[in-house]
């Protein structure tokens, strides 16, 4: 739009005057919008002036801006307000799962977009926080300088670095890649990034506020030392109908992610929050909702100790694979309620220990697409052979043989390259019986 205005400045055009109040009026158009925003342009190198200044200036200029566009909407086509910059601090903030502080505070030193990682680009987040210096001097430094941050982590006793190494192309239709963000965000402050203040001019987030007094080029008042960004991220928000959070609960929720999704690991979060020690991560970033998981996994791996125990070590969980049902009795199968098995001799809320029935309980889960459960299968059927020589003709007649029969049912349904995959490797299963 603004090559368009250049070239209708070029061509000798005029503003349309400002008559009439419908959105259709002439002054509106587009033609007349782009031509707007190149005399802008043309005018103001830096931040825009404030209606007052800009009347005194161009009489016809600011009418147009102010009664036919608005100086907020034709400021946005120059350079970044708060609200613009929401999503990309929301966007960074989950990507690298740094604290709101560090994530507000990030500058252009801290971001390496030339790492090659065994062949693969990656781009490189890489700060400091500590908790006992005053602000960072600010200004250009070299790119793999480290940012120091007073006050980031309150409860820190030592200097803790953070580093991100992130896919710079990773993305899907409903989510823009990190280069492209990147990108953007440089492109949208790139205008005003000269007229910021020394210690802000490598700032990440740069912007100038929609409201106050603007009279010179220059970002008026320095940067905003404050939360800046509490406002804004409510409008945002109420925009898109959102429940409310703040910035800080992103970080606090991704590292109840990473436990939820690595069993309550807890060393797993803390590792990604970057925490000196797990109590923090623990005290401060683990939800009740995660905490109470974990007490039932606790409880989970007591019962299933109890039960190894009790069966000699028949059923051991201890080899089951991270998407094994453990408490299943039989590996290679699924449970849909272990503590109420269907099978003779098993006691309800017990943990089932119906070791190799599985393949004839109704109960039973099984996923005959899966080359991992094929091979416990298959060692199943071995065992189930093996294991004839130990019992009589009649305990095999009437309990073990149909356990065979709906075995082999259940292999007949996997396919060829499903079989053929399971037996690259070959294990085995205790005896039955």
């Amino acid at each position: 739009m603004l090559a368009k205005g250049w070239e209708g400045l070029a061509a000798g055009q005029q503003l349309v005057e400002t008559i009439g109040h419908n959105k259709e009026a002439p002054y509106r158009s587009y033609e007349n919008l782009a031509l707007c925003l190149a005399m802008m342009d043309a005018l103001y190198p830096g931040v825009l002036p404030s209606k007052k200044n800009l009347d005194a200036r161009d009489d016809l200029l600011g009418r147009t801006v102010i009664n036919g566009f608005g100086l907020t909407h034709v400021s946005g086509y120059f350079y970044p307000s708060p609200r613009d910059l929401v999503p990309f601090v929301l966007y960074i903030g989950l990507a690298t799962v740094f604290n709101s502080e560090t994530n507000l505070k990030l500058e252009w030193k801290n971001v390496d977009r030339t790492v090659d990682r065994l062949g693969s680009a990656v781009i490189r987040f890489d700060v400091t926080e500590e908790n006992d210096v005053g602000e960072d001097s600010g200004g250009y430094h070299e790119p793999n300088a480290l940012v120091k941050i007073t006050g980031d982590k309150p409860r820190a006793k030592m200097n803790r670095r953070q580093v991100r190494l992130l896919d710079p192309q990773a993305a899907d239709p409903s989510q823009p890649s990190l280069n492209l963000v990147l990108d953007l965000l440089h492109e949208m402050t790139v205008r005003i990034r000269p007229f910021a203040e020394s210690s802000d001019v490598d700032r990440l987030y740069l912007y100038v506020a929609r409201r106050g007094h603007k009279k010179g080029s220059r970002i008026p008042g320095g940067f905003p030392r404050g939360d800046w960004i509490g406002v804004p991220l409510r409008e945002f928000v109420a925009d898109h109908e959102l429940p409310n959070f703040n910035l800080s609960m992103l970080r606090k929720t991704l590292l109840d992610f990473a436990q939820l999704g690595n069993r309550g690991d807890i060393e797993k979060a803390r590792q990604l929050g970057n925490h000196n020690q797990a109590i923090t991560t623990w005290t401060h970033y683990t939800s009740d909702l995660i905490k109470k998981l974990l007490k039932e996994v606790t409880g989970e791996t007591m019962l299933l100790r109890e039960r190894w125990i009790g069966t000699e070590g028949t059923i051991d969980p201890r080899g089951a694979g991270d998407d094994a049902d453990k408490g299943c009795a039989t590996p290679g199968f699924g449970c849909l309620d272990p503590y109420d098995s269907p099978c003779k001799a098993q006691k309800k809320e017990r943990l089932c220990r119906a070791y190799g029935e599985c393949p004839s309980c109704p109960i039973a889960k099984v996923r005959p697409f899966n080359p991992d459960d094929v091979r416990y299968w298959e060692a199943l059927e071995r065992a189930l052979y093996r294991s004839v020589r130990n019992m009589t003709a009649e305990m095999w007649t009437d309990q073990w043989a149909p356990v065979l029969a709906d075995l082999k049912n259940l292999l007949a349904l996997v396919p060829a390259q499903v079989v053929a995959e399971s037996r690259k490797i070959h294990l085995e299963l205790p005896d039955v019986g």
